[in-house]
């Protein structure tokens, strides 16, 4: 009995969170269509995103920085390890993760794995 509920508790935790996945998801597929038309973030868009310093890529099994943000919306300014990396632009200095964008400071000094 207890495992049933164990699962009717995970099921319906994971249920209230669709709605946060969902506007996820359509925010990423949005800025997927304009990285995929040539544009990338806007000059305000990028003003607004969480920096991120002495960063380097690492795999969940999936592609994600870890590093110091600065200005994330729920994180605040610490040691993170952002969601997946969907679109990685080193050169334009940002990056678009699944929950969002970031600006890409300097990278990890002894890391070039990129």
């Amino acid at each position: 009995m207890r495992n049933i509920e164990q699962r009717e508790a995970i099921a319906a935790a994971q249920k209230a969170k669709l709605p946060r996945l969902v506007a996820t998801a359509e925010r990423l597929a949005t800025d997927l269509r304009r990285i995929l038309d040539g544009k990338g973030p806007s000059a305000d868009e990028l003003e607004r995103a969480p920096t991120i310093e002495n960063w380097h890529i690492g795999m969940r099994p999936v592609y994600v920085l870890f590093g110091h943000a600065f200005g994330h919306p729920l994180l605040g300014d610490r040691e993170v390890m952002t969601s997946p990396i969907w679109v990685f632009e080193p050169e334009a200095g940002w990056v678009r993760t699944q929950s969002r964008f970031y600006r890409l400071e300097r990278p990890a000094a002894d890391r070039q794995d990129y």
